[in-house]
């Protein structure tokens, strides 16, 4: 059992806790399929618990919440200045929602490893939850610079493809390289259209090649398919143009900030020593993106993030 607590005096606790497990009492029953004798056992407990920690940091506890982690299950009641208990929704496998009179307070996640508390919110906050951003290392494969498309030779005219296209195994950001002969390459920009993650159209500008230079320019937007592709012509015939995918990965949710977790990204299991790049919108799903700071190697991406509900 873990007791979550700030500064509230003992006797008020105990009072608190006694009106609660009173009041409570079928949501305990259906919980944890007990009668009155387990719930005396768990008052007696709790008291115990209780006593002992003021005993050890002779400190008052906050009036504001205390929080009951018990195994997989959790019975959690949020004190606040009205003393009204919050409700308990389960989300998901050892995943709660706190509401208080329907509105959302906060987010719980709890294993028998031990529970992780992100704290109630006022009415005018939204609640969230952690979520993990997972790519299979078969889909997390390197960047390919004509992965997309190999490369197309220059004609004079501006050229539309839509055929012989492969998309990338899971929504990424999108690279063009121009080749061939050095002299004949143009400040050109490729466009891209296809679909995000949503399965919505979207459409990128990517940025011009620079004149007379061999070499790649990567787009921002995540892209789940390429329909077309748009080259417009180069300087001379000798210049060629190829698409592929690069390293910057699509998140599946709309983010209006960062919210991803400090040292909680990982390669093939390492946490990474740098932080990801990440970025972010709240209207466009292809618009948010996680790049590594260690390039893609074929191994598993993880990275942990709190999501609005």
């Amino acid at each position: 059992m873990i007791v979550k607590h700030q500064k509230q005096a003992l006797a008020n606790i105990i009072v608190f806790f006694n009106e609660i497990i009173v009041s409570q009492m079928p949501v305990c029953n259906q919980l944890f399929s007990c009668g009155m004798v387990i719930v005396v056992h768990f008052y007696s407990l709790l008291f115990g618990i209780i006593k002992s920690y003021y005993r050890l940091h002779k400190k008052s506890i906050s009036k504001r919440k205390v929080f009951i982690f018990l195994g997989d299950d959790l019975m959690a009641f949020a004190h606040y200045k009205r003393r009204n208990a919050a409700s308990i929704k389960k989300l998901g496998p050892g995943e709660y929602l706190v509401t208080e009179d329907g509105t959302p307070r906060g987010m719980f996640m709890g294993t028998n490893a031990g529970n992780v508390e992100i704290p109630t919110y006022d009415s005018t906050e939204t609640a969230v939850t952690i979520r993990q951003y997972h790519a299979a290392a078969a889909d997390a494969v390197v960047a390919d610079a004509d992965g997309i498309h190999a490369a197309v030779t220059d004609t004079g005219e501006e050229q539309t493809i839509t055929t012989d296209i492969t998309d990338p195994a899971i929504p990424r950001n999108i690279t063009a390289t121009a080749g061939g002969t050095a002299a004949d390459i143009g400040a050109i920009q490729v466009v891209i259209t296809g679909t995000n993650y949503d399965d919505e159209e979207i459409t990128e500008t990517l940025p011009a090649f620079t004149v007379n230079t061999a070499g790649i320019v990567s787009g921002s937007k995540a892209f789940k398919t390429v329909t077309e592709i748009v080259i417009p012509a180069h300087d001379g015939t000798g210049a060629t143009t190829a698409i592929g995918w690069g390293d910057v990965l699509g998140l599946p949710w709309l983010l209006a900030r960062k919210t991803n977790l400090y040292k909680q990204t990982f390669l093939n299991n390492v946490a990474e020593s740098t932080e990801p790049t990440v970025t972010v919108s709240a209207s466009a799903i292809e618009s948010n993106t996680i790049d590594l700071n260690s390039a893609l190697n074929g191994t598993a991406v993880d990275s942990y993030f709190f999501v609005d509900l």
